[in-house]
């Protein structure tokens, strides 16, 4: 395969020709015998001239894809075969071309071959691979003898290794360079990695690649991210080289790891103990067989004095530092262990706890009768307390000085759970670091809090299955990578992660074994899984720069597709204004322009990290739209951006590095154009057009006031002259007005005295009416005591002494009912007086509630006076907190006094027609409503007629019988109030019967 500088991928296969695909216009074509010299296509490379050198069995092709040309070089031209069976291009853009017993060198700038048969030192000179370097050296591996050459152009040197290729077979497939500075040489057994280093070659590692269908390689090629891409006859896979690996040892499903103080490592697999002594590259196997009490092996611990603790299916056993004296304990699963500051040994597993007094040989078990049931992990933390960790997801901290256990109940783990949950104490603090199968949690036994840490926050994998600690440092082992946790401050923002996942080749093939990894006595890293793998974590705690790439965007959610115009012609995939240039790997445009009414965008974006896809964490923003990054994701496509306003934008995305920090983000600029209306010449026009529209406006309004102007000028002369007549007409008609107002002003004074009069000949007809009855009665009474006289006069000169007696009697009858009405009419000459009177007073503050109780009690005892029999009871309700009041104390106490005087008067006349039950009764009660003081005197008497409500506040207007009220007392009561103080009164027939006045008064 090779690629064009226009993007193009050009495929040689070895029966059916070349083929040519673009991925961006998705056009794919198939060239054939007619252009090429073979259908069999070994080797393909591209020059910068854009030519594609298509090499044969039976020659060479040059293709010119841009000229839909191409041409056949022969020997004539200078190449010493037509046999071509690898390619490779230098540097300097020389062609090198290996053929059976030659190569050549073509200078396609010069256009000259140099044909090479003899090299001092070499030996053949077909080469199956040939590749050039990132030092300009030329990699030549032979098809025969095992031959690799490598040639130094610059110092013109060469170098010859022997037996190189895969020992099985001497084809090679294909050559390339990684990262590192390393040749992978590919070939049909698979590959084989050599470091140049010191420019020296020689075999490092040979890989097994246990995920392959097969390893017959056809060729291989590295990326610019390091990735190796393996080409076999039954498909493409990729490889990345970890560069934390030191070291791979064995192939056995390891379950458990630990080292000794001497650096013999000891492994348990389900086959055994495997014990692994590195310094003397020996390795052997320990089982049932050895002397364990089972081989499937569940935990290796290296106890304080050098022993080693092997728990198993069987039970648990101790291997003394020699290796030559064992210690069987047969029992359950046993699953982890710790010593305490006592040097006994606890041993947790599926049926509780064994704690092994290893001075005294005895075993005490704590079950379920203990509360203990199955446990998976135990720790012992600061304070000597044990803690575990049982498959129900619960915890149990058991404080053996006490001999007591409490259980920890925050179910961390899903409900019916089965995998191990494993438990550390970090050693600086009270908090234990739990992890279990949904993240690491911090738990806080104090508080009674876990915070939770899982892959959104940094860690590798949620699956947590082993936790370490190493100075300040703690290590989660999950089944996707390991991840180094340092805490720098509270909470889970404060821990700074590092994570080595898949992109390092950290995925555990054996899931479901836990307490698999641990550390080397230096520090280094044991990764157990198939085999084990020694880790350099320490020394690749650098910054990883993730790379992100904008890959495409669809426009009203539809993909848009650009490509970069060819020859100078242009491409139908530009459907928008791009200025005719593309970006990137993606050909993203540059400086799109998109129309308004097709201003919606959804963005898609990636990253070339091919392992780390499933643990890469993105954040994208739209400037011009978004405020702030949005929430990040591991989605690799955004929202849709509907209805952008006109104006530029720019589209950032964020790619999370392996320690969890943000990398560098990709942009993307873009322009929304505004419509037509809204461009800027659009506004110039409008301008002129205003401008232009304004000087006609202005110009026919000239002409419309000229032709205005003349018009007033009429209008004022003849407006002038109607104001001249107006003028003398207005004259005559002010002389008639003033004599009209002398007229009116006589004719007012005639009124108000024809009022006056009428005023006083209505008072005096009313004085006259009310004084004419009493004076009647006088009168009558004093004509019959006169006739009365002559008649006792009569009778006693008749000496008639008891019709003289009954006389007498009637004449003082009489007398009294002259003196009865001579005092009436006394009284109504008394109230006019008060009537008319001016009040010539002073206001003062008075206490109204004082005031409304002397004049309540003064109308009592004042009506019991005069009758004896009267008693009515007195009910009063005064506000405490009422203001002093501003008013005429002689004035309102007059007022009072009469309506206290009425009331007792309606229950006196009640009670004598009730019956003997009722119970005459006068309320007087005070209140503030607002700026007002209220007064309510309200009685169960016989109430007021509501058809003579509105009359008894006039003069003479009475309700009482002939001889027992003036009619006066209510009038003077009205003008008092409304008149003289501004006030109000009120009369209101009760609910329960009888009246209600009510007085209101301003402060």
């Amino acid at each position: 395969m090779a690629e064009d500088s226009v993007g193009r991928i050009w495929m040689g296969s070895v029966q059916s020709g070349l083929a040519m695909f673009n991925p961006k216009t998705d056009e794919y074509s198939l060239i054939g015998k007619d252009v090429l010299a073979s259908d069999s296509i070994l080797r393909l490379v591209t020059d910068k001239y854009n030519h594609i050198w298509v090499g044969t069995p039976k020659g060479i092709t040059i293709i010119n894809p841009d000229a839909a040309t191409y041409s056949r070089p022969e020997i004539k031209d200078g190449i010493s075969e037509q046999r071509v069976t690898s390619m490779t291009m230098d540097k300097e853009q020389r062609l090198w071309i290996s053929h059976g017993n030659s190569f050549d060198i073509a200078d396609l700038d010069n256009k000259t071959i140099a044909t090479i048969k003899n090299i001092p030192g070499m030996q053949v000179y077909k080469f199956d691979g040939m590749f050039c370097d990132s030092k300009d050296n030329i990699w030549l591996a032979s098809l025969t003898d095992g031959y690799m050459n490598a040639v130094d152009i610059h110092r013109h040197q060469l170098y010859i290794f022997h037996d190189i290729p895969p020992k099985q077979t001497n084809v090679v497939t294909g050559l390339s360079e990684d990262v590192y500075g390393h040749i992978l040489l590919s070939g049909l057994t698979g590959v084989r990695i050599f470091d140049i280093a010191g420019r020296s070659l020689k075999d490092i590692t040979v890989f097994k690649f246990d995920n392959f269908v097969n390893n017959k390689i056809i060729q291989n090629i590295t990326d610019k991210n390091g990735n190796t891409w393996l080409a076999t006859s039954l498909g493409l896979y990729i490889y990345k080289q970890n560069p934390l690996l030191e070291e791979h040892i064995g192939d056995l499903n390891i379950s458990t790891i630990c080292m000794d103080s001497k650096g013999v490592i000891y492994a348990g697999s389900n086959k055994g103990l495997v014990l692994i002594d590195r310094t003397q590259k020996t390795m052997r196997t320990l089982g049932l067989k050895g002397g364990l009490v089972d081989d499937n092996i569940q935990n290796v611990v290296s106890l304080p004095d050098g022993r080693i603790d092997i728990g198993t299916n069987g039970g648990f056993s101790i291997i003394d530092n020699s290796h030559r004296h064992i210690e069987n304990f047969k029992g359950p699963v046993w699953y982890a262990n710790i010593t305490d500051h006592t040097g006994k040994l606890w041993i947790c597993g599926r049926d509780g706890i064994d704690i092994y007094d290893q001075q005294k040989k005895t075993i005490t078990h704590l079950g379920t009768e203990n509360g203990i049931t199955a446990c998976t992990d135990i720790m012992v933390d600061n304070l000597d307390n044990i803690w575990l960790t049982k498959r129900d997801g619960t915890f149990s901290i058991i404080d053996a000085q006490r001999k007591t256990i409490q259980e920890l109940d925050l179910h961390l783990t899903p409900p019916g759970n089965t995998l191990t949950t494993v438990i550390l104490h970090d050693g600086t603090s009270a908090n234990r670091w739990i992890g279990t199968p949904k993240g690491l949690f911090i738990i806080d036994p104090a508080k009674k809090t876990a915070l939770q840490f899982a892959v959104p926050q940094g860690l590798a994998d949620e699956t947590v299955i082993s936790l370490l600690k190493r100075g300040d440092t703690v290590y989660a082992g999950t089944n996707k990578g390991v991840s180094v946790i340092t805490m720098s401050g509270k909470g889970a923002g404060a821990l700074k992660t590092v994570s080595f996942g898949r992109e390092f080749g950290l995925e555990k093939i054996n899931v479901g074994y836990w307490l698999t990894d641990n550390f080397t006595n230096d520090g280094k890293y044991m990764w157990g899984d198939k085999g084990i793998s020694i880790l350099n974590l320490a020394g690749n705690m650098h910054h990883i720069e993730p790379d992100v790439y904008i890959s495409s965007f669809n426009l009203m959610d539809e993909p848009a597709y650009f490509t970069t115009p060819v020859n100078g012609n242009g491409d139908s995939t530009l459907k928008y204004n791009t200025s005719g240039k593309v970006l990137g790997p993606y050909n993203l445009p540059a400086n799109l322009e998109i129309p308004y009414h097709e201003s919606s965008l959804q963005f898609s974006f990636t990253s070339h990290s091919t392992f780390k896809a499933d643990t890469t964490w993105y954040r994208y923003m739209l400037t011009g739209t978004d405020k702030t990054w949005r929430k990040k994701t591991s989605e690799t496509t955004t929202g849709n951006y509907y209805n952008l306003s006109p104006g530029w934008y720019t589209f950032k995305v964020e790619a999370t590095a392996n320690d969890g920090t943000w990398g560098k983000p990709a942009v993307f600029n873009f322009q929304v154009l505004p419509p037509w209306w809204q461009t800027w010449w659009a506004r110039i026009l409008f301008v002129l057009l205003f401008a232009g529209l304004i000087w006609m406006i202005v110009y026919y309004r000239s002409l419309s006031l000229i032709r205005s102007k003349k018009l007033l000028e009429q209008k004022v002369a003849m407006r002038t002259q109607e104001v001249l007549e107006q003028k003398e007409e207005i004259s005559a008609q002010r002389d008639s007005l003033e004599q009209t107002v002398t007229e009116l002003k006589q004719t007012q004074s005639q009124l108000i005295q024809s009022e006056k009069m009428a005023s006083l000949g209505e008072l005096t007809a009313g004085i006259a009416h009310e004084i004419q009855n009493p004076l009647n009665f006088v009168n009558n009474f004093s004509e019959v005591n006169a006739e009365l006289i002559d008649e006792m006069q009569q009778e006693i000169a008749n000496g008639n002494l008891d019709e003289v007696k009954a006389i007498a009697t009637d004449i003082q009858e009489n007398e009294k009912k002259i003196n009865m009405h001579g005092k009436r009419a006394d009284a109504i000459v008394k109230g006019m007086l008060q009537h008319s009177r001016a009040g010539s007073g002073e206001k003062e503050p008075t206490n109204i509630n004082k005031l409304a109780d002397e004049y309540l009690r003064l109308s009592y005892h004042g009506l019991r006076a005069k009758d004896k029999s009267f008693n009515a009871e007195m009910v009063t309700h005064f506000d405490d907190k009422l203001p002093l009041v501003n008013i005429l104390p002689q004035e309102v106490g007059r007022v009072l006094l009469n309506l206290f005087n009425n009331a007792f008067y309606a229950v006196s006349q009640k009670k004598k027609a009730a019956s003997a039950d009722y119970k005459p009764t006068v309320t007087v009660s005070t209140s503030l409503d607002g700026d007002q003081v209220v007064i309510t005197v309200k009685d169960n008497g016989m109430g007021i007629p509501d058809a003579v409500k509105d009359k008894i506040m006039q003069p003479f207007f009475t309700t009482k019988p002939t001889g027992e009220g003036t009619g006066l007392g209510l009038s003077l009561s009205y003008d008092i109030v409304v008149k003289g103080h501004s006030g109000e009164i009120l009369v209101n027939n009760s609910v329960g019967g009888g009246a209600e006045f009510v007085i209101k008064l301003p402060l």
